[in-house]
């Protein structure tokens, strides 16, 4: 989303939280009152309470200050269409507390994944139905698995998966945190045709740069160069 299209405390026009759609926002003041009835306070400026109501759903948003506090945003990118409901509700949820709890998002996440591989068949906990995977060929090594035209997560290790894993096939986690691989997860459920992308390039990799040939050629170059190295003594 464009900074132009966030939602901004008084701004005219911006994505309504409420519905997603770019719409004119409507500006109302907080009225208090105590018990009696005998004083009143309007908050609306400056940092206090502030209502917006969109003109395309006519629903409301609270602001204190400069935050949008309810509805509650996410970073999360939105579920793809082609996800099944009741992943999606799932998806939803862990998006919706990815802010305050990443373990919590993780943990939705990983449910997630299991109900959508229990749609295709499999049966028992996440692991297992993961090992049943292994058994019908699921490759596990990075190479073995750009093989199979798959998108590839991996860890930095000892700097050779620089090499495999590049923006246009996978994600490389820096951190090694909770909070990055739920990002990564996040990102890689919500669009099935991206994923479908990376698998492609994941394998030109392996078949134009990383095979038996080339292996040999770089070899034979790194023989031939210790050879010159050994002649120059």
């Amino acid at each position: 989303m464009t900074d132009a299209l966030m939602p901004v405390r008084h701004s005219g026009v911006f994505k309504c939280p409420r519905c997603n759609v770019v719409a004119e926002q409507h500006w109302f003041t907080v009225r208090y009152e105590d018990r009696e009835g005998k004083a009143e306070y309007y908050w609306g400026d400056g940092d206090y309470l502030a209502v917006n109501q969109c003109k395309n759903c006519s629903q409301m948003s609270l602001w204190m200050g400069s935050a949008l506090i309810w509805p509650e945003t996410t970073t999360a990118p939105s579920p793809n269409a082609d996800m099944p409901e009741e992943v999606a509700r799932f998806y939803a949820e862990a998006s919706s507390v990815l802010q305050h709890s990443p373990r919590s998002a993780a943990a939705l996440l990983r449910l997630s994944m299991q109900t959508l591989l229990r749609g295709l068949g499999l049966k028992g906990d996440l692991n297992a139905m993961i090992g049943t995977l292994v058994e019908r060929g699921l490759p596990l090594a990075i190479q073995q698995a750009m093989s199979y035209g798959l998108p590839i997560i991996a860890g930095i290790g000892d700097g050779t998966q620089s090499d495999l894993v590049r923006s246009e096939n996978g994600w490389q986690l820096s951190t090694h945190t909770v909070e990055e691989l739920t990002e990564v997860l996040a990102s890689a459920l919500k669009d099935p045709e991206m994923l479908r992308r990376m698998g492609e390039f994941s394998f030109e990799i392996v078949k134009n740069e990383v095979n038996l040939e080339a292996m040999v050629e770089t070899f034979a170059n790194a023989v031939e160069f210790a050879m010159k190295l050994d002649k120059q003594k």
